[in-house]
């Protein structure tokens, strides 16, 4: 069960896959577990944390996403200047009302 809500979490938090020590008490899990998460292969161990094995390759999109805003951010700042307030510049979207008559 804690591996399931690992990747929720992950995928909430836009973390990439990474699990930080931490949070383990949040997802029911202990060290001891952990390690059994890496023995298995579905972890892998990193500094701080751990990391969902393949994450980024079930998950590109919260991956290339990052990179559309840094993109994004990169061009207004260079053709608007740094301190660009443009709603069509912004991280994210702007929604508009619709008028369906």
């Amino acid at each position: 069960m804690g591996w399931l809500l690992s990747l929720a979490l992950s995928g909430a938090q836009e973390s990439d896959g990474y699990v930080t020590k931490s949070s383990l008490p949040l997802l029911d899990l202990t060290t001891k577990e952990a390690n059994q998460l890496t023995d298995v292969g579905l972890w892998k161990p990193v500094q701080g944390g751990y990391e969902i094995n393949d994450w980024n390759e079930y998950n590109p999109a919260l991956y290339y996403e990052g990179r559309k805003k840094a993109g994004r951010k990169g061009a207004c700042s260079r053709w608007h200047g740094p301190n660009c307030d443009r709603p069509s510049c912004q991280d994210e979207p702007q929604l508009r009302a619709v008028d369906n008559g």
